[in-house]
């Protein structure tokens, strides 16, 4: 768990293969951890946003990191959105880092990402078809990731209700390179 929470927090940007394929774009994911204990002890609020609108991100998140099936191995990770998103634009640079309060905060059922350890990197993904979606027509939406000290892997995509992806990347997921220190 230490190493998963350790791996996903920081500054990361997909810059390199926006570089290399003008169909993605550049994207900064910002990680940080916040103090939240009516949801739980590892609490990481993510903001990611185009890198040309960085005061304007597209998706602000709270995960809440829980143990998976083999503790050993496995991380959960809840996802939740926040009600009043606009409040907390910047919220990893802010300090005094500004209370969140839990009532803010309403999970997406159906989203949460199931990672494993293979022994080199974090694996995993949402589970089926129950986390929501209407973005772009879509009925559901499935990510799938892959995390390491480098930086992670993600493969956002919606469909709709026969099955046809209506949104996300195409090729495949998003490479979000590390730009800070891996944390200790």
């Amino acid at each position: 768990m230490d190493t998963f929470e350790a791996y996903l927090t920081g500054r990361f940007d997909s810059t390199a293969q926006a570089a290399k394929d003008p169909s993605y774009f550049e994207i900064q994911v910002r990680t940080c951890k916040i103090d939240l204990p009516a949801l739980g002890p590892r609490v990481l609020y993510i903001e990611q946003a185009r890198m040309d609108t960085l005061a304007q991100p597209y998706r602000q998140r709270i995960y809440v990191l829980e143990s998976g099936k083999d503790p050993a191995k496995d991380v959960v990770s809840r996802i939740f959105e926040l009600k009043n998103p606009g409040k907390y634009i910047g919220l990893c640079d802010k300090d005094p880092m500004p209370a969140v309060p839990a009532s803010q905060a309403e999970e997406k059922l159906g989203c949460s990402v199931f990672m494993a350890w293979d022994g080199a990197q974090f694996v995993g993904g949402t589970e089926g078809q129950g986390c929501a979606s209407s973005l772009n027509g879509a009925s559901y939406t499935t990510s799938e990731v892959t995390l390491d000290a480098e930086g992670f892997i993600s493969w956002d995509r919606g469909y709709d209700q026969g099955g046809k992806q209506v949104w996300g990347a195409v090729k495949g997921g998003y490479i979000f390179d590390r730009k800070t220190p891996l944390s200790p």
